[in-house]
């Protein structure tokens, strides 16, 4: 019984028999590295292009933010056992339904948006 090979010799010896006249590519020489990547740029630093000022929020948009903000820290004193009286704790409820409403009611508002925007595609 012969002595069991190595990877690296039984894979010298597949290449042998599959490419018996090579595989057609030179050797590189000992110093220089074969690379697949683009041949680098002169170090330039990166300058990002400025930020787009935001539009500022409408005021329907504002209030429907404030009452889910107002609805959701009553929830959350409530929560930490604070005791606040029942009408409070239904105004509070009521906000957070009442400015997801008026929330969803504005984004079907908007403007359609361009399907070539300039923005990433996935």
């Amino acid at each position: 019984m012969s002595a069991p090979r190595s990877d690296d010799e039984r894979f010298a010896e597949l290449i042998a028999t599959e490419f018996p006249e090579g595989v057609g590519l030179p050797d590189p020489e000992p110093e220089q590295f074969r690379t697949w990547s683009p041949a680098e740029e002169a170090d330039e630093d990166f300058q990002p292009p400025p930020v787009v000022p935001g539009r500022p929020w409408h005021p329907l948009t504002r209030l429907g933010v404030g009452l889910v903000v107002f609805g959701l820290a009553m929830v959350l004193l409530s929560a930490f056992g604070v005791a606040l009286h029942w009408l409070v704790a239904v105004l509070a409820g009521a906000a957070v339904f009442g400015g997801t409403a008026l929330l969803l009611y504005r984004l079907s508002k908007l403007p359609p948006r361009d399907a070539d925007d300039g923005g990433a595609v996935v």
